[in-house]
């Protein structure tokens, strides 16, 4: 059974705008895995981080759907065996979160990574141990924000996924940088510009990702 490891950005991206369901079903995800801390960040009065204060942009609805991916994924304990998140958090300065995420989806058979940020695959793709254990582990099962909109525009359509997202173009910056600022954006200008931001990972981070780049 394929196991999808959601990191807290890419969540709310996918679930606030809708895709959420259609991109599991065309990256051939059948288990939601999520941090287990995510609902606490996101509705804790007390605890209004970063993460928290970018969910809280999103409106009502868009707030309901992603609580309620949330309240339907799995949840998994990271390993008590830090040694892991240490040699690669506290050195190389990787996000703890998708350190954990990578971790469990390495340990895992069948196992895609989703994450929000490039910076983390830039960053991994710097440490050649990691690197080449993620290569040998998991090839092209990363997948982002920008690939994931470029496979759902093969498969349902450019219109389909331009009319879910861009109401959201002021709350995401990478659905502005996609899409523009209204609809008068042609879907060749979106792909190639959904291309380019993928192009400035490097070639190395390619084999890594889902969808081909040449």
């Amino acid at each position: 059974m394929s196991k999808g490891f959601f990191d807290n950005d890419i969540l709310i991206k996918l679930a606030g705008s809708g895709l959420i369901h259609d991109a599991k079903q065309y990256l051939g995800i059948e288990e939601s895995w999520i941090l287990p801390s995510v609902k606490s960040r996101l509705t804790n009065p007390k605890r209004r981080d970063k993460l928290a204060q970018y969910f809280d942009r999103w409106p009502g609805q868009s707030q309901n759907q992603v609580l309620s991916f949330v309240e339907q994924a799995q949840k998994f304990l990271p390993s008590e065996d830090q040694s892991f998140i240490e040699q690669y958090h506290k050195d190389q300065r990787l996000d703890i979160g998708e350190i954990q995420l990578l971790e469990a989806a390495l340990c895992s058979d069948d196992s895609f990574l989703i994450t929000g940020d490039k910076r983390f695959l830039k960053q991994m793709v710097t440490i050649p141990d990691l690197y080449n254990l993620a290569l040998n582990k998991l090839p092209a099962q990363f997948a982002c924000f920008e690939s994931i909109l470029l496979l759902l525009i093969d498969q349902i359509g450019f219109e389909a996924v331009r009319d879910k997202v861009l109401p959201f173009k002021e709350i995401e910056g990478q659905i502005k940088i996609a899409f523009g600022g209204g609809a008068s954006k042609t879907e060749e200008q979106t792909r190639e510009a959904l291309l380019y931001e993928l192009q400035q990972l490097g070639p190395v981070a390619a084999p890594l990702l889902h969808y081909p780049l040449s």
